[in-house]
């Protein structure tokens, strides 16, 4: 082997260049890290946002089951009582109760009183919707 003499300037240089590509690499090390932080947190926000929505879709569901039920309930006992809540200008598939069985034994305050129930449970219904539906697109902006 031959003995080769390697210039000081050269040594330098060469210890200055491993030095500045060691910094490099611990300087990408600590922004991927810092970046991979960022995206779990982002991804763990919108896995959450995920969860909430599809827990209050199937809270949803559930109260489109009680809303078709009762519905039924409500066109049976109008039905009783001889009364056709569509010729009272009243969609009774978009509407609930509340509860039955209030507004005392007069069948025209019971009818009120179930006409209203179904209307706020419908509003709070639509609201419930327009908040679900603002959810969603604050998430697909946040993508």
């Amino acid at each position: 082997m031959k003995n080769i003499v390697v210039d000081a300037d050269i040594k330098q240089e060469y210890g200055n260049q491993a030095k500045f590509l060691n910094s490099s690499v611990d300087t990408l090390r600590k922004r991927l890290e810092k970046e991979s932080q960022i995206h779990k947190e982002d991804s763990l926000k919108t896995m959450n946002d995920n969860i909430m929505l599809i827990v209050m879709i199937g809270q949803l569901r559930d109260q489109v089951k009680d809303v078709d039920i009762k519905c039924n309930l409500a066109k049976a006992r109008n039905a009783a009582f001889g009364r056709d809540l569509s010729k009272d200008g009243v969609n009774v598939p978009d509407l609930t109760l509340l509860s039955l069985g209030h507004g005392g034994d007069d069948e025209q305050q019971q009818f009120e009183y179930m006409a209203n129930a179904m209307t706020e449970k419908k509003n709070a219904m639509v609201m419930m919707n327009e908040n679900i539906q603002a959810m969603m697109q604050e998430a697909q902006r946040v993508e």
